[in-house]
């Protein structure tokens, strides 16, 4: 496989491929959300409004962080990220290349991958992932793309530790 795509991330892609990212920790947060909430409430009933309300207040922050997390992300990354970028993909590694930097990335290296209608996840991390867009590629380059990274042939390698055991 041999793909080039060249592409501009769009502020509205950047925070939606960014709240795909973090969605684990949002779902998190909201549960720590919903137990500051009924914390402070139960507080509030007791008779006890000054711990009730400033555990409802930082349930406010915390709901603020759950839905805004990915725009204050996206608005405090847009200057680094949604800047001219050429990436080539081989069957080996992926090359990223940018007026600020270049990086190489070998399949092997990926923790996994995402295919969305929008565009494609590349997780580096748990937590951190490269947007590729969608619209970048061909119809038929997004096809073999997306193909190749269901195929994921890094995620199974072959141990020959195993290959090599006697049989009993």
């Amino acid at each position: 496989m041999l793909v080039t795509v060249s592409f501009e991330l769009t502020h509205p892609e950047l925070r939606r491929g960014l709240a795909k990212i973090l969605r684990k920790r949002r779902v998190w947060l909201a549960v720590q959300t919903a137990c500051l909430v009924a914390l402070g409430i139960s507080f509030l009933q007791t008779g006890r409004p000054v711990p009730g309300g400033l555990i409802l207040a930082v349930a406010w922050l915390y709901l603020v962080t759950v839905f805004a997390g990915p725009y204050m992300a996206a608005n405090k990354a847009f200057d680094t990220l949604c800047i001219p970028t050429e990436m080539t993909f081989t069957d080996e590694s992926y090359t990223a290349a940018t007026s600020m930097a270049r990086a190489e990335i070998n399949w092997r290296k990926l923790v996994k991958t995402e295919e969305h209608a929008e565009f494609f996840l590349l997780y580096l991390t748990q937590k951190t992932a490269v947007i590729v867009p969608k619209r970048a590629f061909s119809v038929e380059d997004a096809a073999v793309f997306g193909a190749f990274l269901n195929a994921a042939p890094w995620r199974n390698p072959v141990r020959p530790e195993l290959a090599q055991l006697p049989e009993a």
